[in-house]
């Protein structure tokens, strides 16, 4: 899989857009997305990305000054998070390096789409563990609730992904490894939300289809299986249940940990800002 980035001004910009006219297809997040059957080109901020297989003739025909001859890996790393969208628990992300051989590995294992039960999450995170290089950030629900003080629950999910992917880059030491995201936001505002970080990772590629990195389920594994063992420990701990999600079994188990423990104990297990925190105090009152 390959990615090259092209800075373009209006006049290549315009052309590229006509090119690909017939082919475009309706984004919020890029100013401009096609896709051929090998290739897809995104726009943004008067930058275009060709990604797929054939990224690189598709690249050549803009700009003669791109080699891809021995400037570009087909290698990635491919970040995702969990707990973000769960009352308890921490949050994670995991960043994955994935190049031919861990491809190759991971085909091997036939990992299905969709949804994972829990027993399959950890059944193939112990064979992907140790085969993938990973680097991993996690924000317990102390150092979560102190930081939501400042910034929105966003923001935070930008920077633990900031966190792990910094690692990661430490770690490889290349500079030609595409960096991917997901399209939760759009490459612009995850910028902006990590302004004031000293080590913001600029170099980063939103992808709207995860679809044409097969791998990402990788990571989305991997840093679902971290935030499970997280919670399983918080659970032995309060000798509670925690159920996942914000719905109403989440609401009603931390009333019974407050009444339980003390409200000043909810601090230490759930994330105050996916939940009516005035709502949740009257029923732990009533």
């Amino acid at each position: 899989m390959e990615s090259i980035t092209l800075k373009a001004d209006e006049n290549l910009i315009r052309r590229i857009e006509r090119h690909y006219d017939s082919q475009k297809i309706e984004s919020d997040t890029f100013d401009f997305v096609a896709k051929t059957i090998t290739c897809t080109i995104t726009i943004l901020n008067n930058e275009i990305c060709f990604q797929g297989d054939d990224a690189s003739n598709h690249a050549k025909i803009w700009s003669k000054d791109v080699d891809t001859s021995n400037n570009q890996s087909n290698d990635y790393v491919i970040t995702m998070t969990a707990g973000h969208n769960d009352l308890f628990g921490p949050l994670v992300a995991v960043s994955c390096y994935i190049d031919q051989e861990t491809q190759d590995y991971i085909q091997s294992l036939n990992i299905p789409t969709g949804n994972l039960s829990i027993k399959e999450i950890v059944e193939f995170t112990k064979k992907l563990s140790s085969k993938v290089k990973h680097t991993s950030s996690i924000i317990d629900n102390s150092h979560y609730n102190k930081l939501s003080e400042h910034v929105t629950k966003n923001n935070i999910r930008a920077r633990i992904i900031n966190d792990a992917i910094v690692k990661m880059v430490k770690e490889t030491n290349d500079p030609n490894i595409t960096y991917i995201i997901d399209n939760w936001t759009s490459k612009k505002t995850y910028l902006n939300y990590l302004a004031d970080v000293p080590s913001r990772f600029k170099q980063v590629n939103v992808v709207e289809d995860l679809n044409q990195y097969q791998e990402y389920k990788v990571a989305e594994i991997l840093s679902t299986y971290t935030y499970l063992s997280y919670l399983s420990k918080m659970q032995k701990a309060l000798k509670i249940k925690l159920p996942q999600g914000v719905l109403k079994d989440a609401i009603d188990t931390s009333i019974i940990i407050a009444k339980k423990y003390g409200e000043a104990s909810l601090n230490k297990v759930i994330k105050y800002n996916l939940t009516n925190i005035k709502t949740l105090k009257s029923k732990i009152e009533s």
